[in-house]
């Protein structure tokens, strides 16, 4: 079995353009929360999908601060992503990954963690919301709809 932590970015500010957005201070303060409760339940990554946008960085970066190193990949094609370019980067996660989390953006987030849940309820992704599925699969190109059981959701 494998396990998929699915994050939305914390709250943006404003820039130039929607790529180069940072967080605000609301945001640095919810990818901060984020990362005590990963720490509490002592759920840690050993693998990161991390959109290249600078809020969803910036959020990986604050949440994981007191996290276990792990490789970190920035797939451009998770940039205000599709469901099915999340779909495609996921399945490209090394074998030997036990439990992997992805930082990214609505709407993609939201469609991602309905489409994996076998009971296919909608979870919608406000800023900073994370779930916590365990997969029914062995290898990550394996990922399909369905495969997936929500274990903790907020």
């Amino acid at each position: 079995m494998l396990e998929l932590i699915i994050l939305r970015h914390a709250h943006a500010g404003e820039a130039l353009t929607d790529f180069d957005r940072p967080l605000r201070g609301k945001g640095r303060e919810e990818a901060l929360q984020v990362g005590k409760v990963f720490e509490e339940k002592n759920i840690f990554p050993d693998y990161a999908l991390v959109s290249p946008a600078a809020r969803t960085i910036e959020t990986y970066d604050l949440a994981s601060q007191n996290w276990p190193n792990c490789p970190i990949v920035q797939p451009r094609s998770i940039y205000n992503g599709s469901l099915n370019s999340l779909l495609e980067a996921l399945s490209e996660i090394p074998e030997g990954v036990q439990r992997a989390i992805i930082v990214a953006h609505n709407p993609g987030v939201s469609f991602l963690a309905e489409e994996l849940n076998q009971a296919h309820d909608y979870l919608g992704f406000s800023p900073a919301d994370w779930c916590y599925m365990s997969l029914n699969i062995e290898k990550w190109e394996d990922i399909h709809p369905t495969c997936a059981t929500v274990i903790s959701y907020a």
